[in-house]
């Protein structure tokens, strides 16, 4: 699309910034390279000691200058992405941008599930996974007192989540399914007005570009994540391979990821001949990690809870189907264009059951990965993202 010159956009995410390529390679990063792509003058806002920087185009300030309207209006912005994810004590944030004379989007990174109002049992399951994340002591019980605590006395919650949430000129979402549980909150707190406002949209991804020439596809499924981590569910992730390559003798599986000593632990109890086709990686560079998405025919998730996985869109984008539970939002939206196959349930043999169907359509010639390559590149490569931003606020002037 064409961009006028005059076109000053800012991403920020408030976090303090870490000297790491990880952190260019999601959120606000890759949006503020893909809006420089697009001819838009574009800085990433972080926390850290106050300063500018062209490379990489950085902008660093104090918690309480994000605060500030009048931080924001120095920079003569048309426009902000903020990935604040709605959350309340980040009001001040938006507010300030608002209050600037900018158009505001705000980015949720979420699955929609933001108040027991809209699952109470969801909710409560959500925060008994965050607080054993984050190995908090008597996590169930810390998990019901929030929740009935957000339930039925959480009125201010609610109000500080709205009120930050009617800042933003556009809310983006990651899935359908979590426009839909956010809408039915809104409507619940008779906040219509903000309804109007949801959109959906996948985050911007890093992508390899494969979609020029066929991609040789090997019998190999990919799993990739953070695996001490009680969200990615480790143990069942390697239940799921054990059961399936042990009916699927020529398949193969990789392993990516921080954890790599507790996947091995793990590994003891698999058989041997099912063990010795499973290859533990470790930690690996980004661009070894899309040369094995580009081999691999599947990528595989057991998490517990998940907005959008990064690694779903980069595999997506290199010609991977995708496989994980259909009580993730995200797995139902990425699934529905012969993506791949949600489980009925998080359960083991579900997943086993819809990793098994998923094998089967690529061995029916159901899957075509340079389409499905052309289809994600299409809409979560940085610029493309970049450029429907840019679209939902050119929608508000008209």
């Amino acid at each position: 699309m064409h961009v006028p010159q005059q076109q000053r956009w800012f991403t920020a995410i408030p976090l303090p910034y870490v000297e790491d390529a990880r952190f260019w390679n999601t959120d606000g990063g890759l949006l503020c390279h893909g809006l420089n792509n697009l001819g838009v003058f574009s800085r990433f806002v972080v926390f850290g000691e106050p300063a500018e920087h062209d490379n990489p185009p950085l902008v660093l300030c104090r918690p309480e200058q994000m605060q500030n309207a009048a931080w924001w209006q120095q920079w003569r912005l048309n426009a902000v992405i903020l990935t604040s994810w709605g959350a309340p004590r980040l009001e001040p944030i938006a507010r300030a941008i608002k209050q600037s004379g900018t158009r505001l989007i705000v980015r949720m990174d979420s699955d929609g599930m933001k108040s027991p109002r809209i699952d109470f049992r969801r909710f409560l399951a959500a925060a008994y996974f965050e607080a054993k994340a984050l190995q908090t002591p008597l996590a169930a019980a810390h998990a019901l007192v929030k929740t009935l605590a957000y339930r039925f006395v959480g009125r201010a919650y609610d109000v500080k989540l709205c009120t930050h949430l009617s800042h933003a000129d556009v809310i983006a979402i990651e899935s359908s399914l979590a426009r839909e549980r956010l809408a039915r909150y809104l409507r619940l707190m008779r906040r219509d007005d903000i309804v109007s406002r949801l959109r959906v949209l996948p985050p911007a991804v890093k992508v390899g570009i494969v979609s020029q020439r066929p991609i040789q596809k090997a019998r190999r499924i990919i799993a990739v994540g953070r695996w001490k981590s009680y969200q990615k569910d480790a143990p069942s992730l390697v239940k799921v391979l054990a059961r399936t390559l042990e009916s699927e003798p020529n398949y193969s599986a990789v392993l990516a990821g921080d954890g790599a000593d507790f996947l091995r632990r793990l590994m003891a109890k698999v058989p041997p001949k099912i063990a010795s086709r499973i290859a533990i990686l470790g930690h690996v560079p980004q661009e070894q990690l899309l040369r094995e998405y580009q081999q691999a025919q599947i990528i595989l998730f057991t998490s517990r809870y998940e907005g959008f996985p990064y690694a779903a869109g980069e595999a997506l984008c290199c010609g991977c189907t995708v496989v994980g539970a259909g009580e993730l939002p995200s797995m139902n939206y990425i699934c529905s264009r012969a993506g791949g196959t949600a489980s009925i349930s998080r359960s083991v043999q579900d997943l086993s059951d819809a990793l098994g169907a998923e094998i089967d359509a690529w061995r029916r010639d159901e899957r075509d990965p340079e389409h499905i390559s052309r289809w994600w590149q299409n809409r979560v490569a940085p610029e493309r993202v970049a450029s429907s931003m840019l679209g939902f606020v050119e929608e508000l002037k008209a």
